[in-house]
């Protein structure tokens, strides 16, 4: 069968009963089907993208959430804490003010299902893939010089489909958190 078109630059692989040709100049893929050629197209996933989102809970918690793929692959860092504000007194000197953060490791353990979900969105805004963090779950303590928990880090991965994530343009968060009822006034 002539197929028109000069051999010698492609390698010709036999895979699971359909042939492909690999253009050995330019690495194009193609498919024989039929007696005719197709190309195949080329996708390029991009390299370490990373997105971030933060946010607040009732002025009693705060987070900050980032993300990267690398390939078929999204890590994502949670860092939960104190909820913080910042005023200046009579001098202008900046004092930080968080809120008390004894209450939330046993109201997470009361409150087993409470989550931050981080959602992937294109330019768009429509969701093209999302992963829940159960926040009761396999965290790190946060501990300041006096040895109290000020914070809880969450680490981790999930696979994904990186054609479809590579099109991911921001990061939204939705949240249940029920242990917010259990937080000091």
């Amino acid at each position: 069968m002539w197929l028109g078109l000069r051999l010698h630059i492609y390698d010709v692989k036999e895979v699971s009963n359909r042939t492909y040709l690999i253009n050995q100049e330019t690495g194009k893929l193609s498919l024989v089907s039929d007696g005719k050629v197709i190309e195949l197209p080329t996708y390029k996933i991009p390299e370490g993208k990373m997105l971030k989102v933060s946010g607040s809970f009732s002025e009693k918690l705060q987070f900050k959430a980032s993300t990267k793929q690398v390939e078929n692959k999204v890590y994502y860092i949670l860092d939960l804490e104190g909820y913080e504000t910042q005023t200046k007194d009579s001098t202008g000197k900046i004092i930080r003010n968080r809120v008390d953060f004894n209450w939330v490791k046993p109201a997470l353990e009361k409150n087993k299902y409470d989550y931050i979900k981080l959602q992937f969105l294109d330019k768009d805004g429509f969701m093209l893939d999302e992963n829940t963090i159960n926040l009761s779950d396999s965290y790190t303590n946060v501990v300041d010089f006096s040895g109290d928990v000020t914070g809880l880090k969450y680490e981790g991965s999930f696979s994904v489909n990186p054609l479809v994530l590579s099109k991911a343009a921001s990061l939204q968060y939705v949240y249940r958190i029920k242990s917010l009822s259990d937080a000091p006034k």
